[in-house]
């Protein structure tokens, strides 16, 4: 009887409890009063269909107060079975750690140089030994974070991120990438800068 007493009353209890909205997705153009530190770190439920097949997104993260983070979704605009949405484009996204973020959407044709830095992105491969031969454990107390979110052309999804005090060589291409993107970035940090909304 009493067992069945307390888990009434803790269902009663729980069933009063909301779940905190943590975690989102930068789609649209636009800035939001939300860090990109959460877009990253925790993607939430993403709109349907919002990261397709071919897709890719990778981010850096720098440690708080060392600038800006920067977080770039290659939408290829496939829907799967053949079914190709529009021509593709790049979802750019400045910002920081909990503050703001800026996003701007642009067709490949505004942004040319996307083609090959997706080309680029879609040809690396991860290497799963990476520092097994000398493992360390967690050496580094402040940095930068990497990410990577992708499906592949059969929908098995890769989430990935690197933390760490020795360049990792998937490190080196998103700074690659993110560098060869910094004139189609200049209009998002533009957008970032202008102030809390426009």
């Amino acid at each position: 009887m009493q067992r069945a007493l307390l888990t009434a009353c803790l269902a009663t209890t729980l069933a009063g409890c909301k779940s905190v909205d943590f975690g989102w997705s930068p789609t649209e153009t636009g800035c939001v009063e939300r860090g990109l530190f959460e877009a990253m770190e925790e993607p939430g439920d993403l709109p349907e269909g919002d990261l397709g097949n071919t897709d890719i997104r990778v981010g850096r993260l720098p440690d708080t107060g060392n600038g800006l983070a920067y977080l770039v979704h290659f939408d290829r605009r496939f829907g799967g079975l053949g079914q190709v949405m529009g021509s593709p484009r790049v979802r750019l996204s400045v910002g920081d750690w909990n503050k703001r973020t800026c996003t701007v959407v642009m067709d490949q044709d505004e942004c040319p140089e996307s083609a090959e830095v997706y080309q680029r992105l879609a040809s690396q491969s991860l290497p799963l030994g990476f520092l097994f031969e000398d493992p360390s454990g967690l050496s580094l107390m402040h940095g930068t974070t990497y990410y990577l979110q992708a499906f592949d052309g059969n929908g098995n999804e890769t989430r990935w991120s690197y933390y760490g005090s020795t360049a990792h060589p998937l490190q080196n291409e998103i700074d690659r990438a993110i560098d060869g993107l910094s004139r189609c970035l200049s209009h998002v940090q533009a957008a970032y800068r202008r102030g809390p909304s426009n």
